[in-house]
């Protein structure tokens, strides 16, 4: 899917609104899905043109526990709940509902960017490459020394025993 400019997503909303196109036909004509579509319609119906306004959003633990439980404990759908809070999409409240379930149902907060204790993508002045770079033959000189302390006593087992017969 192709991240939507702002115009995109006015343009769909009145191809939608003034043109009377269906989600499909626009999600044909951009390139992407239409429950997108439809959820970008609902959320511009629902609070206006000045909801595009928001480029990020940052989101504390109290609010996503409010979020997911409302989701959880409601009857109501993950898309309701998610334009009710505005997320910029519902993809977002099924992301943080699977990672909560995964993590044991604590909230999972997620660091921007790279680890500064990353060392991976930098490069060695010597060769250019990467450290990963630098180590990838030794690690396939230790997988082959393993392998042939595995199946090494094997061949020869059978090597021999076919040479007896």
């Amino acid at each position: 899917m192709s991240k939507l400019l702002k115009k995109d997503k006015i343009n769909i909303y009145y191809l939608w609104k003034n043109q009377h196109h269906s989600s499909k036909r626009i999600a044909q004509k951009y390139k992407i899905n239409y429950s997108h579509v439809s959820y970008l319609i609902a959320l511009i119906e629902e609070h206006g043109l000045s909801v595009l306004d928001h480029s990020y959003q940052f989101h504390s633990n109290d609010l996503k526990l409010e979020i997911m439980r409302k989701a959880l404990n409601s009857n109501r759908s993950i898309q309701s709940v998610s334009l009710e809070y505005v997320l910029p999409s519902n993809g977002r409240l099924y992301n943080w509902l699977r990672s909560f379930r995964e993590s044991g149902y604590t909230i999972v907060t997620k660091k921007k960017g790279r680890n500064p204790n990353d060392q991976s993508g930098e490069r060695t002045v010597r060769s250019g490459k990467s450290q990963a770079q630098e180590r990838k033959p030794s690690l396939i000189r230790e997988e082959v020394g393993l392998l042939l302390g595995l199946f090494l006593p094997l061949v020869l087992f059978f090597a021999f025993d076919s040479f007896v017969q």
